[in-house]
């Protein structure tokens, strides 16, 4: 009697041929884009060359633009970690624009959107931040949730922690305190 994949692995099937497929036409147009550059620069070496010829003919042509090196170059920057967050309010957004900028300047510290959440959720090491990230890693360790991620990507885990630790009315407490006493000068 034959035997039939099961649907689960039929889905994991398509999933991985669409994965393959999604693939191949993202390295088709990355290959499409880049022998478009290699186009542009040559015709922007062209012309450099015919404007230092009609400016000064005796004058030898100027050195062609730079290729950019396909190959990553190591970055040096040792930007500074952020602070342990306790789950403050008031330093929330803080926490948030500092883990931010140390992903753009060490990229190459973070493969993945989980690699990222991770590497922020270790400065969440006190108070109401602590206890946040504990609720996180403990429904990641059920049965029922073994495998899955709490979030999504990036942009999940940065607005939940948002609705979580950015200050609660904060146009509101802008607005009280403009309207405040201390605001006027008096007479």
């Amino acid at each position: 009697m034959p035997e039939f994949p099961s649907p689960a692995s039929a889905i994991m099937d398509l999933a991985s041929d669409d994965t393959r497929i999604r693939l191949a036409e993202i390295e088709t147009r990355l290959a499409d884009q880049q022998a478009q550059n290699a186009q542009m620069l040559e015709a922007l070496n062209n012309t450099l060359r015919l404007l230092a010829q009609q400016n000064s003919p005796a004058a030898a042509a100027p050195a062609p633009l730079p290729v950019a090196s396909t190959t990553k170059t190591k970055n040096n920057l040792k930007p500074s970690p952020p602070p342990n967050f306790d789950g403050d309010r008031q330093k929330g957004r803080g926490f948030i624009n500092a883990c931010q900028a140390y992903f753009r300047l060490r990229p190459d510290n973070f493969p993945d959107e989980q690699t990222k959440i991770r590497w922020a959720m270790t400065f969440m090491n006190q108070g109401r931040a602590q206890k946040w990230a504990n609720r996180v890693y403990r429904w990641e360790s059920t049965p029922a949730n073994s495998g899955a991620d709490y979030f999504v990507d990036w942009d999940d885990f940065r607005s939940c922690f948002q609705t979580e630790f950015f200050p609660l009315h904060a146009e509101a407490a802008a607005t009280n305190r403009l309207e405040g006493i201390s605001y006027f000068q008096g007479r």
